[in-house]
């Protein structure tokens, strides 16, 4: 990472005891496992470059495919310096803020991380 950097560091760690380490899901009932991206990776899946979205600056237009979410995987794998700025807000309800972290921006690269 580079030394310059002056944003905010987060725990990846701390942050992985609330998400699950095996498996990932982007899309309803369908997982994807460690085991997936490790076939993916031998079998030379190419990785994906295109930004995935998030709720700001990239919304996401349409459900992208498993394939799609590993070859993103596979590219933050590849380009581990792009594992960065990770957006992470609490979760809230009305005008409470409770103590969960939730991804707003970066699960992909989280997974990585992880």
């Amino acid at each position: 990472m580079e030394d310059n950097y002056t944003s905010d560091m987060i725990l990846i760690d701390r942050l992985s005891e609330f998400y699950p380490v095996n498996s990932w899901s982007w899309n309803e009932g369908e997982i994807i496992e460690l085991d997936d991206i490790a076939c993916a990776i031998h079998e030379g899946q190419p990785e994906e470059p295109e930004l995935f979205g998030d709720n700001w600056k990239h919304p996401c237009m349409e459900s992208k495919s498993i394939e799609w979410h590993i070859g993103r995987i596979l590219y933050f794998i590849k380009n581990p310096e792009e594992i960065r700025d990770i957006e992470v807000d609490n979760l809230y309800n009305g005008d409470y803020i409770f103590h969960v972290p939730s991804i707003i921006d970066g699960n992909h690269r989280f997974m990585v991380a992880m």
